[in-house]
């Protein structure tokens, strides 16, 4: 179910995922087969029980996320033009359909797949840590446009916000 407010999740094999607002994560009752895989809509983070021998996989539309054991966020809204993925400790690999590379991120760096061009593209993250306050119930701004701003209002509180000049988006 999708609900207004930030929740914890505990999975099956000892996982636990922050589900942000009006996200969903779809995943089984007990994990069976080589492999531990979960839908992702939304926003969350995961902090992935260590099991080398059954990978965590998290599909977030078009991309794939795949872990051992470690710390981040997946950011896959459907009406934004990206996904992001930000590792925060340990290492995960994210791949794209339509995507050709395969890119492996360390802490403090994150992948983003444009699904217009279905490019896939590596960052660093200086300020990782800041792209998960909203755990917390905190929005942290800092250096951000009025138009990036107002596409995480969006998301945060399900109601659309739009700013109509142009000069102000970019703002």
């Amino acid at each position: 179910a999708t609900l207004a407010e930030v929740r914890t999740l505990h999975l099956p094999d000892g996982s636990e995922v922050t589900l942000n607002r009006y996200s969903t994560l779809t995943y089984p009752k007990r994990f069976k087969g080589g492999k531990r895989q979960v839908t992702l809509e939304g926003e969350a983070r995961f902090d992935v029980t260590k099991d080398t021998l059954h990978p965590f996989i998290v599909q977030a539309e078009a991309v794939c996320v795949q872990v051992l054991g470690t710390h981040f966020n997946v950011e896959a809204y459907k009406a934004d033009k990206q996904v992001k993925t930000t590792l925060l400790e340990g290492r995960v690999a994210v791949s794209a359909e339509g995507a050709e590379q395969r890119l492996v991120l360390s802490p403090g760096e994150n992948a983003v797949f444009d699904k217009r061009t279905l490019r896939l593209t590596q960052h660093a993250s200086p300020h990782a840590s800041d792209e998960v306050l909203w755990t917390h119930g905190i929005l942290y701004f800092q250096q951000e446009s009025l138009q990036e701003i107002a596409r995480q209002l969006t998301n945060a509180y399900h109601r659309e916000v739009r700013i109509d000049d142009d000069s102000l988006r970019r703002y």
